[in-house]
């Protein structure tokens, strides 16, 4: 048993603990029909009236919930997709969305190959480019002979003298763009994949200044040429789709 007055719940009780009136109990109150003054004083014949019932005739509570829902998601469909209520936008792919709220999922792409690049690989190699310069200011490539070999060969000293600045300029070149890379500079991308197509170049001129100046090349040597030519080939390719796919966020 409802109140008339206030719509409270008074189970078997005749006066309502809310606001103390007393329900006559021959009447059966509803807490959707206040008495007759509540209704003539808003001016609406539906006042009080349950949603089912002031909707019209043979309409029922569920079926108005029903119309208002899909009233409100044809709404959204339209506002969103810029067709007609009761329509799909021509050319609209609806298979990559998810969620109560229509918001598209993507799959986060990987970084993992990123933060190897700048928390190791640009730091081992400024190291190990340090280590080759050194190599090549005190001809430890020779061993002990280095002092014989440039007495023959004087001119294979200043090669490798300019090797060992080069191999100086990128251990700079790695620690910037090591940099560049972690602030996603614009021109971080060109300044990694430059490191490694610089240092290609470099053993390639190297090696083939060496033959020129010695009248052979040695078997290893070339071997290892071979070698490093193709790891740098195959560094280059797939850093440049690795970036590629990246591109948007080095942006700054």
């Amino acid at each position: 048993m409802y109140c008339e007055k206030c719509g409270n719940n008074m189970g078997n009780m005749n006066v309502c603990s809310r606001c103390g009136h007393v329900v006559n109990m021959g009447r059966t109150a509803s807490p959707w029909r206040a008495d007759d003054s509540r209704q003539a004083e808003s001016g609406s014949p539906g006042y009080g009236n349950p949603p089912w019932e002031a909707a019209g005739p043979g309409q029922t509570e569920d079926n108005s919930m029903g119309q208002s829902a899909s009233s409100w998601e044809g709404s959204f469909q339209a506002e969103n997709s810029g067709a007609p209520y009761g329509t799909q936008a021509q050319g609209t792919d609806t298979s990559g969305w998810a969620g109560d709220n229509g918001a598209q999922v993507q799959k986060a792409l990987s970084m993992r190959w990123y933060k190897f690049v700048i928390n190791f690989q640009l730091f081992l190699a400024a190291i190990v480019n340090v280590a080759n310069a050194g190599y090549y200011f005190w001809g430890l490539n020779y061993g002990e002979n280095a002092e014989l070999v440039y007495m023959f060969y004087e001119s294979l000293q200043v090669l490798d003298i300019f090797m060992g600045v080069v191999m100086l300029a990128l251990a700079a070149l790695c620690i910037y763009a090591r940099g560049r890379l972690r602030r996603f500079r614009k021109n971080a991308v060109s300044a990694y994949l430059s490191l490694i197509i610089i240092n290609m170049i470099c053993q390639i001129i190297y090696t083939v200044a060496v033959c020129g100046i010695v009248g052979y090349l040695d078997d290893a040597a070339a071997i290892g040429l071979g070698y490093n030519t193709v790891a740098n080939a195959a560094l280059l390719i797939g850093n440049y789709i690795y970036f590629k796919k990246r591109k948007h966020l080095f942006n700054s």
